[in-house]
C-alpha cells in the first residue's frame, strides 16, 4: 500500500492506495491507522481514506482517527486526483465510488482541486434551538452565531461530538455574503484546520435559514485562514466543493509481522 499525507486547505488527509486485490479497505484502514510513519508522529491526521479498484472502479473509503466511519470526506476527495498523478494514473478528472454516489474529482488549476457531489443522500431538517441538521455524508449541527471566538462554543461543540448520537458541530458566522464556519469533528481529537463537509453543511444550513435559492458560490473561511468554496449545480443536482490542496509526503507501508511501518 502506498501511503500519501496532504493538506487539504489545513485538513490533514492521510490516504492510503491499495495496489492488491489482497486487502479489503477496512484491513487497509487498520494497516494504515496502525503504520509507524514520521508524518504520522508530527501531524496527527484529521481523516484516513482509503482508495481501491474494486471490478474496475476506483471505490473510497473514510474513517475518523478513533477508528469510526464517515459515508463521505470533501476534503479527502478533493485530494484523489493528487493522488492519483503520483501512482502514475490519470488524474486530472477522476470518477470515485463512494457511499452516497459517484463523485467526481478533478484539478482546477494549479494546487486547487474540487470534488463534484451528488446530493441525492443528503438531508436538512431543524433541529431546535434554531440549528439546522444537515447530513452531507458526515451529520452537522449547524448553529449560527455571533462570536465565533466565544469560549463556550468549543466546549459545546465536544458535547455534541462526543454524544451518544454523535454529530459533526458546525458553527457559522455569516457577513457580507462570507461564511465564516468553525467546525469540531465528531471522531476527531482536535480542532480541524477546515472541513469539507462542514463547509457544504454550512452552504445549505444559511440557504435554508434565509430562504435564499442556492447562489452561484459561497466561501467558506475558517478560523486558520484557510478557504473553501461551495455552488450547487441545479442542472446536475450536484455540490462541488474546491479549494487548495497540496501533497506533503508519500511513502510506501509494509507489513512486518503484526508491525506496519514506512519504506
Amino acid at each position: 500500500m502506498r501511503a500519501y499525507f496532504l493538506d487539504a486547505a489545513g485538513n490533514n488527509v492521510v490516504i492510503g492506495l491499495l495496489q492488491t486485490s489482497g486487502f479489503t479497505s477496512q484491513e487497509g484502514f487498520e494497516i494504515l491507522h496502525r503504520a509507524e510513519c514520521t508524518p504520522l508522529a508530527e501531524k496527527e491526521p484529521d481523516i484516513y481514506g482509503i482508495l481501491r479498484f474494486d471490478q474496475g472502479h476506483l471505490r473510497a473509503d473514510f474513517w475518523n482517527p478513533d477508528g469510526s466511519r464517515e459515508d463521505l470526506c470533501g476534503n479527502a476527495l478533493r485530494c484523489v486526483p493528487l493522488v492519483m498523478t503520483h501512482a502514475g494514473q490519470p488524474g486530472e478528472d477522476v470518477v470515485v465510488e463512494t457511499r452516497l454516489g459517484l463523485v467526481r474529482c478533478f484539478q482546477l488549476g494549479p494546487g486547487i482541486h474540487g470534488a463534484e457531489i451528488p446530493t441525492d443522500g443528503f438531508s436538512v431538517a431543524d433541529a431546535g434551538e434554531g440549528d439546522v441538521l444537515v447530513n452531507v455524508g458526515t451529520p452537522h449541527r449547524v448553529r449560527f452565531v455571533d462570536d465565533l471566538d466565544a469560549p463556550e462554543l468549543l466546549e459545546l461543540g465536544r458535547s455534541w461530538a462526543r454524544a451518544a448520537i454523535a454529530v459533526a458541530a458546525t458553527f457559522v458566522h455569516p457577513d457580507s455574503g462570507v461564511l465564516h464556519v468553525r467546525s469540531i469533528e465528531r471522531g476527531v481529537v482536535r480542532e480541524t484546520g477546515s472541513s469539507g463537509t462542514a463547509a457544504i453543511a454550512a452552504y445549505l444550513a444559511y440557504d435554508r435559514l434565509a430562504g435564499e435559492a442556492h447562489r452561484d458560490f459561497r466561501e467558506a473561511r475558517f478560523p486558520c485562514g484557510r478557504r473553501l468554496r461551495v455552488r450547487f449545480d441545479s442542472a446536475a443536482q450536484r455540490i462541488v466543493l474546491y479549494g487548495a490542496c497540496r501533497l506533503e509526503f508519500a511513502c510506501d507501508i509494509v507489513i512486518d509481522g503484526e508491525r506496519a511501518c514506512s519504506a
